[in-house]
């Protein structure tokens, strides 16, 4: 509340400096500015950290760069940090894919079965396409009260600066809020998506997502992607179960790395 009235007392004052005229309408419509801002900030204090969080590593939890390898190697779940320390594999012809639909759309979706790469993939994109520091990771949705502050902020951090903003939306099993989300967002000037869903989600979206403007990409691991990434785990530690790329194949009960395949 002293904040609004600082606000307003020093608006009346910079007014009556320059010899304004101030009519009630004025006056009215500064009052409606000031609690726009407030209501603002409030919500975006409320999703801070929480729900919206900053795409950037985490200070508390830094390893080693062998440390991150053996964590991807081991199958461990992408995070950011495996990414600025280079240990993932890079899959040039979606990265390329996804620079070119961002040209001309501001919602990508990358879509398929869970383990296929989808998160370590998005990192990879956006952290060396998304040349700003408004960008954010939205996690953890969990009603529309909170859908609703979401936009809410990110509409408050528009009106403030005209710096693009690039959102990933990573969404959990059985999420359907981050609709929501997408709904209120898709489409503002500025604002670039890229949602990262498991392919059983993406199929319930179903005509929910057609009336947007987007471009879905699906991620299917076909066998000579599949030989780029064994090649390349290979190349980093040698494999003492496995000969050769074809020997697990003709395994009926593969284990290991080809059991996520």
């Amino acid at each position: 509340m002293q904040y609004a009235v600082d606000a307003l007392s020093w608006w009346l004052f910079e007014q009556s400096e320059m010899g304004m005229v101030i009519s009630l309408a004025d006056f009215q419509e500064r009052l409606h500015r000031v609690g726009q801002h407030l209501v603002e900030g409030a919500a975006g204090q409320q999703v801070w950290g929480y729900t919206r969080t900053p795409l950037q590593a985490d200070p508390l939890r830094v390893q080693s760069t062998d440390t991150l390898r053996q964590q991807l190697y081991e199958g461990t779940g992408a995070r950011l940090e495996h990414i600025q320390a280079n240990v993932d594999v890079r899959r040039e012809a979606q990265l390329n894919q996804m620079a070119q639909e961002f040209e001309t759309q501001s919602l990508v979706v990358l879509h398929g079965a869970s383990g296929q790469g989808k998160s370590a993939l998005a990192y990879r994109f956006l952290h060396e396409n998304a040349h700003t520091s408004f960008t954010y990771e939205l996690q953890r949705l969990e009603s529309l009260d909170q859908v609703r502050q979401i936009i809410f902020a990110i509409q408050g951090r528009l009106r403030a600066t005209s710096t693009p903003l690039w959102l990933l939306v990573d969404v959990n099993p059985g999420d359907a809020l981050w609709l929501d989300v997408v709904r209120g967002l898709a489409g503002l000037p500025q604002v670039f998506i890229l949602v990262t869903i498991r392919e059983e989600d993406w199929g319930r979206a179903g005509t929910a997502f057609e009336a947007l403007p987007h471009v879905d990409i699906p991620l299917v691991f076909s066998e000579v992607e599949a030989r780029t990434l064994f090649d390349s785990l290979v190349a980093r530690r040698p494999s003492t179960e496995f000969l050769s790329f074809d020997q697990p194949l003709k395994n009926p009960h593969p284990v290991g790395f080809f059991r996520v395949l």
